[in-house]
């Protein structure tokens, strides 16, 4: 249910962008719920000596955003408050606010650690939608800073994203009407350029580094201008253009991975 009355809230804020948004972090409250209802789910050892309640870095990161601009808006802090209302009840919702004002009087904010436990204690999927809530903080006053986009760029890679997963969120909440989204696709251009080249190597997403350099190796070989000079000059440059498009692939998959 409150994944729905999220995406209610987003449509009214951001129209059909904010309902898609709304929706991803109602279903990340309700999954998170679920974890902070379980005494041995709800905390984690940093690997530092310390253990940190996941509830609590879950605010780590909510004071980390909120403040990141040098600024505590009053309709960011109701963006929290009614996420937590609709999800955990009044109750926690007022004893999470109380712990949310003493990180926020910390002189600084420990966001760091807090990564650790949320990339060792989450799924992909739900660290996603997690950025997504970050976002939808630093959104809530109408404007994203620099240093708004600069600390959730480094949460989202503390907690093991990569950049083009930061990218494809940010797309969602950045410039006029968001940015340009695919025809009937749901995902920002960005995001769907990333698939098209695993796609353009016949891969999946969550193929590793060995299989993408084999596979490039292999097309490279397979569709190299030399192997087809001597074809009719249509199939010629159909292999130089195919080998291109590869090239290309190859070029930014290696980027992305740090290959």
């Amino acid at each position: 249910m409150i994944k729905f009355i999220c995406a209610l809230i987003g449509f009214a804020v951001f129209k059909f962008p904010g309902a898609i948004v709304g929706y991803l972090l109602g279903s990340f409250f309700e999954n998170m719920s679920v974890s902070t209802s379980s005494e041995s789910d709800s905390s984690f050892s940093s690997g530092q000596g310390f253990r940190v309640d996941f509830s609590e870095s879950f605010l780590v990161l909510t004071a980390a955003v909120l403040r990141a601009d040098g600024t505590v808006t009053r309709n960011e802090l109701d963006f929290v408050k009614e996420l937590y209302k609709q999800n955990f009840g009044i109750e926690k919702t007022k004893a999470d606010m109380l712990m949310l004002r003493d990180i926020l009087q910390q002189q600084r904010i420990g966001w760091e650690i807090a990564c650790q436990g949320i990339k060792q204690n989450m799924i992909q999927g739900e660290r996603v939608k997690l950025i997504h809530y970050l976002f939808g903080i630093a959104k809530a006053d109408g404007d994203l800073s620099q240093n708004e986009l600069l600390l959730i760029k480094n949460i989202s890679l503390g907690i093991n994203l990569t950049l083009w997963d930061f990218e494809a969120i940010k797309a969602k909440f950045s410039g006029t009407n968001y940015q340009q989204w695919n025809d009937g696709s749901g995902r920002p251009a960005s995001y769907q350029k990333r698939e098209d080249y695993y796609k353009t190597l016949g891969l999946e997403s969550e193929a590793t580094n060995e299989i993408i350099k084999s596979t490039y190796r292999k097309l490279a070989r397979q569709h190299h201008p030399d192997k087809h000079a001597s074809k009719s000059e249509d199939l010629a440059k159909a292999a130089e253009e195919k080998f291109k498009k590869i090239q290309e692939a190859y070029t930014h998959i290696k980027k992305e991975r740090g290959m």
